[in-house]
């Protein structure tokens, strides 16, 4: 349960929650049951029968994953990140927000990682470099 107040004049957004039990949903479960990998990518391209299927198993009735994997669009994206991430590093108050919850972060990491199969993965070819994903 959470309630939201806004102040346009501050440009404040407070958001007050209250405890409740757990609302269990099929994408909730699911976050115990990803399958991670530590390995190096090999690096071979994935077929488009591959990244069709990634694109499918992202998506459902209320997201869309969307792979943007053409080399020009991947740095327009890479030039929107950088640029929203040197905004949010100028701002004092975000900084603060952000540094406040790594704590949490590190927990929600720490709870999902115990949870799922993290050491016995059955993906043997990571998307990309490195990657590591619970």
């Amino acid at each position: 349960m959470a309630e939201t107040e806004v102040d346009d004049q501050r440009a404040v957004i407070r958001v007050v929650l209250a405890a409740t039990r757990a609302q269990a949903s099929p994408l909730f479960n699911a976050i115990a049951a990803r399958l991670c990998t530590r390995g190096d990518y090999d690096s071979r391209p994935l077929s488009n029968e591959e990244l069709g299927l990634l694109e499918r198993a992202g998506s459902s009735d209320r997201v869309r994953m969307l792979l943007i994997i053409e080399r020009p669009a991947v740095e327009r994206v890479l030039d929107y990140v950088v640029q929203a991430n040197t905004l949010q590093m100028e701002n004092p108050a975000l900084v603060r927000e952000h540094k406040a919850q790594v704590p949490l972060s590190f927990l929600i990491i720490a709870a999902a990682v115990s949870s799922s199969n993290c050491a016995s993965s059955r993906m043997t070819r990571p998307v990309r470099s490195s990657i590591f994903c619970c």
